[in-house]
């Protein structure tokens, strides 16, 4: 396998294959890097453009977060522990079956 345009994004896809378990062949390998390599010349490629007047955006559309007054609201855990089996609350805790020995 070559050594990529760009060193800096070189990588060892070999020996990533072996850590993550997947059989990957020579030419598939070659494949990759070139995919790799393109990807890392469109990205230092886009690197390039001036975008100092550009003003950075959260969204591409222009939307507005729908939000709601935070207001306090009473607290329903009394609610549900009441409407809980009785064997299944001991001192406002509920009680579940042991998963781990």
């Amino acid at each position: 396998m070559n050594k990529s345009n760009h060193p800096e994004s070189h990588l060892d896809l070999a020996k990533v294959a072996h850590l993550a378990r997947i059989g990957v062949g020579a030419a598939e390998l070659e494949k990759l890097q070139q995919n790799i390599d393109q990807t890392m010349t469109l990205i230092n490629h886009m690197q390039t453009v001036d975008t100092e007047q550009i003003t950075p955006m959260a969204h591409p559309l222009d939307m507005n977060q729908a939000t709601r007054q935070d207001q306090a609201e009473p607290c329903v855990q009394t609610e549900l522990q009441q409407s809980a089996p009785t064997n299944s609350t001991n001192h406002g805790l509920y009680i579940v079956p042991q998963v781990i020995e």
